[in-house]
């Protein structure tokens, strides 16, 4: 099995308060903490957010970077900035509505350039695996279970 037709696996672990330790078990990554602790209560909030707009923006990016090099365009650099904009659904509930991503590429404005970056524009518009899931919207599995402890570690409190 090729690992796009593969499964992909994290863990994430709590850490006491509000605080988590998202796993990857990745080579290329290292595991993230989300510290909500640090900061106080009214300005918590969002990170689930950053984590998709990351997501989204690093798998665009990669496929960018795969046209713009199959396009052979001589660059020093590429940016996005990645703005993930909530909104009401039908039932009134908060969700992602839009992700914007802006691209900048560093290199030649010459014609030669600009068409090579207008080609590498045009196969990005098929998006990239992440892109296209969400466009084609994404169904959510999820269990619950429970583990006997004998004594908890720590109480969560409201």
């Amino acid at each position: 099995m090729s690992w796009l037709g593969s499964k992909v696996k994290i863990e994430i672990e709590w850490l006491g308060n509000e605080d988590l330790r998202i796993k990857f078990d990745s080579k290329a990554m290292d595991d993230v903490t989300v510290a909500k602790s640090r900061i106080p209560r009214e300005e918590r909030g969002g990170e689930a957010r950053e984590l998709l707009a990351a997501s989204v923006a690093e798998c665009m990016m990669s496929t960018l970077l795969f046209y713009l090099k199959w396009a052979k365009l001589e660059f020093d650099g590429l940016n996005t900035v990645v703005e993930i904009i909530t909104d009401k659904d039908d039932k009134g509930r908060y969700s992602v509505g839009a992700v914007n991503l802006n691209f900048v590429v560093d290199s030649a404005n010459d014609e030669d350039a600009l068409r090579k970056v207008e080609r590498a524009k045009k196969m990005l518009d098929r998006g990239c695996f992440i892109s296209r899931s969400l466009t084609r919207g994404i169904r959510l599995n999820y269990s619950i279970e429970t583990r006997k402890i004998h004594e908890p570690k720590a109480l969560m409190r409201p």
